[in-house]
């Protein structure tokens, strides 16, 4: 049995690359990214060239935005000192690493929540079904896929582990993820949000006298411990993006105005000055701006959990209810985490708590999706919803071919 899963795994790996490479025969490229320029073309290229060139890790960590994108280009440049590719070409390649990686990192976390079968419903409708993940690759967000899907995943895993096992090594490995997760791109902000949330929800068990204070002490000094370690690491973050940043508006004022030449003005060419328009400006009402965060936010959602999924959540709704499922779930911990990810980020991108909600909607439908993934692998083991089962397979395979015919084509 355990060699001919082995062999399934094998195949399925297999099968997985030749798709993954498919695009680069019929379109010649991997994912829009690249095709459309952007960040691709004005980031990532010159600092593998750079890297290729010789510049240090310092250099290069020094001179990114993010010290995760300085530091994976840095490792593509002194990888193209030994295989002498093309800039582009490395990048798709480290492009597929990181969905890989992101791959297994999920059926992984599945696997740990409830066994293989959530982890390929984990990879079906956490990866493929919703097109949160994917739609972040198509634009090159490589440094916060690595962060949020991989980095912050591996944390949560370490985190569950510790609590069935009460291993300090666990826990020293998930503080150390926190640390990177933090120290590594702007995503980190979510933690603070994160930690408070779960910190109302522990005094809410313990109020239904569903922990204990010894349990609750131990608990809130982790929720304490990472406040501190992201709130610092973020600090330490956002001093270097100011300071690139800094340096970035510095080199554009210096290429406009040359500090050698003398800026004389002439008054005499200016326009006269006109009457200023007095009249009040007219402000939507609150109710007004509700509505439309209510409307366009919505509409987001719909847009990157995908019809698919929603039914899906809609089922296993039902479903748990039907099977009393809190009754049978013996590993709590990947999903009040996730619960409490999935909570924050909606509230925050309703209210539109960041200059780009958005980009929280993404991460949001997705935690979403790997919480219908955990639910949906405890439900089809009872045997009593059948039903469930059937459509829901129906259903990931329908969404799972519409994502790879997209990814095709």
């Amino acid at each position: 049995m355990a060699k001919s899963k082995r062999l399934i795994y094998i195949g399925i790996i297999v099968v997985s690359l030749v798709i993954m490479f498919i695009p680069l025969i019929t379109r010649n490229h991997i994912y829009q990214g690249v095709a459309l320029g952007g960040d691709t073309k004005t980031t990532f290229l010159p600092l593998i060239e750079r890297a290729t060139n010789g510049d240090s890790l310092l250099e290069l960590a020094k001179d990114s935005l993010y010290p995760s994108l300085g530091i994976s280009m840095w490792v593509l440049g002194v990888t193209n000192r030994a295989v002498h590719l093309n800039p582009e070409v490395l990048f798709y390649l480290y492009s597929l690493v990181v969905l890989f990686g992101v791959g297994v990192t999920l059926y992984y976390l599945g696997e740990m929540a409830g066994g293989y079968k959530v982890g390929w419903i984990m990879l079906a409708l956490g990866l493929l079904c919703t097109t949160s993940i994917l739609a972040l690759y198509s634009y090159a967000c490589l440094a916060s896929i690595l962060n949020v899907y991989i980095i912050l995943m591996w944390a949560i895993i370490s985190f569950s582990r510790w609590h069935t096992t009460r291993r300090i090594l666990y826990l020293a490995l998930g503080l150390i993820l926190i640390a990177l997760y933090s120290g590594l791109h702007p995503t980190s902000f979510y933690i603070p949000y994160v930690m408070g949330m779960l910190a109302i929800l522990l005094f809410a068990l313990l109020g239904l006298r569903k922990i204990n204070l010894k349990n609750i002490g131990i608990y809130l000094g982790i929720i304490i411990t990472v406040i501190i370690i992201n709130l610092t690491m973020s600090h330490l973050l956002m001093d270097r993006q100011l300071t690139v940043l800094t340096s970035y508006v510095d080199a554009g004022v210096q290429n406009i105005i040359p500090s050698s030449q003398e800026v004389i003005v002439d008054t005499t060419t200016l326009p006269s000055p006109q009457e200023p328009d007095i009249t009040k400006p007219s402000y939507p009402s609150p109710l007004q701006i509700i509505w439309a965060n209510l409307r366009d936010t919505s509409g987001t959602f719909v847009q990157y959990l995908t019809p698919v999924t929603i039914v899906i959540g809609i089922f296993v709704a039902m479903g748990t209810y039907k099977a009393r499922l809190w009754r049978y779930i013996k590993n709590w911990c990947p999903l009040i985490l996730l619960s409490c990810f999935a909570i924050t980020l909606i509230g925050g991108s309703y209210i539109r708590a960041t200059y780009l909600p958005e980009r929280i909607i993404l991460d949001a439908s997705a935690m979403i999706a790997f919480i219908m993934a955990i639910l949906l692998g405890e439900l089809i083991k009872r045997k009593n919803l059948l039903w469930l089962k059937i459509s829901s397979y129906v259903l990931m395979g329908f969404g799972t071919i519409q994502s790879l015919i997209r990814w095709v084509v």
